[in-house]
């Protein structure tokens, strides 16, 4: 299923009777949470504030969240051919539009933390605590500045800059070049409302959880993910079309990506290295550029 786009709006849970009479005040609450949580974080102003909460408070008065929950898990657990829309793990995925996606996600206690990396985020989120007795904390964490979000910088240092335990809601804004990064934490496993925008940086950071460093990095978009794994799955099977994937991924907005076809267009021989790194001298970015002119230097010294 394609993103909603403007003007657009789906609800991806349903209630266990489609025909239920809550089913339009359900909608309504879901929205209206989403709507006036992604204004919040586009802006922190009283206004802003009063109307997410005024959302929040009309959801949680009312049974919304438990009967989209329970109607999801009754299909899930009971309708063999039922195939979410939004699969990730540790979370449901209740309702997106063209600017925002609202999701139930779990947590996990210190004990049960199942990754050894942190991620950047890559956009502006909110959580909101659905369960008082749950202690859940946050830990905020800031890198040092880099000039663009897609020239990765090994080894640099996630500094933590807040710890706090979550109240009723908290925002957490990226940076302009998205190094920053957050961890959720519970006594014991819980619920939250996450909101995010849509306003996603080029890539994703991984870093280090034991000593805060950066690892590596990866495309958030998944066509983007997908083009590289083309171009590893023809290489790996010879297949003809690798020279035509190759040609065209020269030009893609990707740098990555374009790095990835030329090298191996070099491999295969199908242009020469010399001609390939003269014509990445002129690449738009400086990762292509510094590689190119080091492949130069060290054929000439060879």
């Amino acid at each position: 299923m394609k993103s909603p786009t403007a003007g657009q709006a789906a609800i991806f849970c349903r209630a266990a009777s489609s025909s239920s009479d809550t089913l339009p005040e359900d909608a309504s609450c879901i929205q209206s949470v989403a709507v006036s949580g992604a204004d919040l974080l586009r802006q922190d102003s009283a206004d802003t504030r009063r109307h997410f909460e005024h959302a929040l408070d009309r959801l949680q008065r009312s049974a919304t969240l438990d009967r989209l929950v329970s109607g999801e898990v009754s299909r899930l657990a009971h309708d063999g051919a039922y195939i979410p829309e939004r699969v990730v793990p540790g979370r449901l995925s209740l309702y997106e539009n063209a600017d925002c996606r609202l999701d139930l996600v779990t947590t996990r206690t210190s004990a049960e933390q199942p990754s050894t990396f942190l991620y950047s985020n890559t956009t502006s989120l909110v959580h909101v605590s659905l369960d008082d007795s749950a202690r859940v904390s946050i830990s905020a964490y800031q890198a040092p500045r880099v000039e663009r979000n897609d020239t990765f910088v090994a080894g640099a240092k996630l500094e933590l800059i807040e710890q706090r335990n979550l109240d009723r809601y908290h925002a957490i804004r990226a940076s302009a070049d998205g190094l920053t990064a957050h961890d959720l934490c519970s006594d014991r496993p819980s619920v939250l409302l996450r909101l995010a925008l849509k306003r996603e940086l080029p890539f994703v950071w991984g870093f280090d959880r034991e000593v805060l460093a950066a690892k590596f990095y990866y495309p958030s978009d998944v066509g983007a993910s997908r083009r590289a794994l083309a171009i590893d799955f023809l290489l790996a099977t010879s297949h003809p079309r690798l020279a035509e994937l190759c040609s065209l991924l020269r030009a893609s907005q990707w740098h990555f990506l374009r790095w990835r076809a030329i090298q191996v267009m070099a491999r295969e021989g199908f242009a020469t290295v010399d001609e390939l790194m003269h014509a990445a001298c002129d690449d738009n970015h400086p990762e292509i550029r510094s590689a190119a002119r080091d492949t130069l230097d060290q054929m000439a010294q060879a």
